[in-house]
């Protein structure tokens, strides 16, 4: 049932142009009632296999949507919606020891830090001090300063990692995605072709393959003016 589907896809074309299941090499080509009984066969057994739960019930447009894999943010997640009047987006900054908070550079109205739950290698966030959840709380100022931090993060990360593109975005309200709304943060995650790999969809393992710290120390140095 499953080879006579699998040829069926492999040869779109004519589905039955290189039938070999009852069809002996050498032998006339099948007939037109055989085609018949092949193609019921066919449709027969994609029936079965809706009903068993194989197939999508429609057909799936083909898509270009890329799923970065992260179950190892499970910790996170499942700690993200206890109730607690702390944000570490506004504690952090106030301690001195930046190294262990992860904090790679202090401005004026924002700071950057890296992400202790990365989606990837070299996960940064670029966060105001301030403490709101919607961009019109922050001032000119502090949003000019957030793009010119993202820009010099992004230009770091590709010298440091060598990544052959970016995500950068905020998620803005709690249905959007945000793990902490009250404290707007803009992501910067770097991506490499295939790091959506068979790992983290198969053994819910990634292979991240430098450790925060290390990361840390390679990156601090190159925020340093």
């Amino acid at each position: 049932m499953l080879f006579c589907l699998t040829l069926a896809r492999r040869n779109s074309a004519n589905p039955l142009s290189r039938h070999k299941i009852h069809h002996v090499e050498g032998h006339s080509a099948p007939s037109s009632g055989r085609i018949h009984e092949v193609f019921s066969l066919l449709k027969e057994s994609v029936v079965e296999l809706l009903a068993m739960g194989f197939l999508p019930d429609k057909p799936e447009r083909e898509s270009r949507m890329d799923r970065l894999w992260a179950p190892w943010r499970m910790k996170y997640i499942s700690n993200v919606d206890k109730e607690t009047t702390s944000c570490i987006f506004c504690e952090k900054p106030e301690s001195e020891n930046d190294r262990e908070n992860l904090i790679l550079f202090r401005g004026k109205k924002a700071f950057v830090i890296m992400n202790l739950y990365p989606y990837n290698n070299g996960h940064l966030m670029v966060v105001p001090y301030a403490h709101c959840s919607s961009l019109n709380q922050l001032s000119n100022e502090e949003i000019s300063e957030i793009w010119e931090l993202v820009r010099t993060a992004t230009q770091i990360l590709s010298d440091a990692i060598k990544p052959e593109g970016f995500n950068v975005g905020m998620n803005i309200g709690r249905v959007a995605g945000a793990g902490i709304d009250q404290h707007l943060h803009m992501h910067i995650v770097p991506r490499w072709n295939g790091d959506a790999n068979f790992m983290p969809v198969v053994g819910e393992t990634k292979v991240i393959s430098q450790g925060i710290t290390e990361a840390y120390d390679t990156l601090k140095p190159r925020f340093i003016h």
